[in-house]
């Protein structure tokens, strides 16, 4: 009998991205976006991952504008739950809702989304050079064989150390909220202006 190699990748990271087009399928965008700017306007927000730049306080869905932008995202995310193949009755709800606006040189440190299963960015304005958004591959292994940043041949599947995406206005990114993720810094004149959001999976009450 021959040797038999298998190889499996049996925990996979799903991460979506959704870029929307022309279509208003994000009917509220503008009135999104307007309100983020306002929001920055009155008060000094919060500091949790941001360095600089303004962090609303969070809105669920008791605010009507946070209720319209869920449901305009919600055949995605049930697409986004539909990987995990859940074989029980759920509801799909937003946890909490928060708002930010990054000024020049301003950034988010790395850090987790805990509370809630996975969580997902919506980029309402991005200007050219304001930062990729980057995510850490949360497999020690990796860090280990990299020794101290020495880099790898090529970068795949299953030893990349990082995972970036470059924000576009309209851009939707939903990801596992246990994953950690950072901000780089803007380096344009202009704010990048985005939603950052958590959604929570209940079993459905009987």
């Amino acid at each position: 009998m021959k040797s038999v190699i298998e190889q499996f990748t049996p925990f996979a990271t799903p991460i979506f991205t959704i870029q929307y087009g022309d279509q208003k399928i994000i009917k509220s965008h503008t009135k999104l976006k307007d309100k983020a700017l306002s929001l920055e306007k009155e008060d000094d927000g919060r500091t949790i991952s941001n360095e600089g730049g303004f962090q609303s306080n969070e809105f669920t869905m008791k605010d009507t504008l946070a209720h319209d932008f869920f449901h305009d995202i919600l055949p995605v995310i049930h697409q986004y739950t539909s990987v995990f193949q859940l074989a029980y009755n759920h509801d799909t709800m937003l946890n909490n809702l928060w708002y930010n606006v990054n000024r020049k040189n301003n950034f988010n440190y790395a850090h987790t989304h805990g509370g809630s299963n996975y969580s997902g960015i919506y980029y309402l304005s991005v200007p050219e050079n304001s930062g990729k958004l980057v995510f850490n591959n949360p497999d020690t292994m990796i860090k280990n064989l990299t020794f101290y940043g020495q880099p790898m041949k090529t970068f795949n599947e299953y030893n990349s150390t990082q995972f970036n995406v470059i924000p576009k206005e309209k851009l939707l990114v939903l990801f596992p909220s246990h994953i950690e993720h950072y901000v780089e810094p803007n380096k344009s004149d202009e704010p990048r202006i985005s939603i950052a959001f958590n959604i929570i999976i209940q079993k459905e009450k009987l």
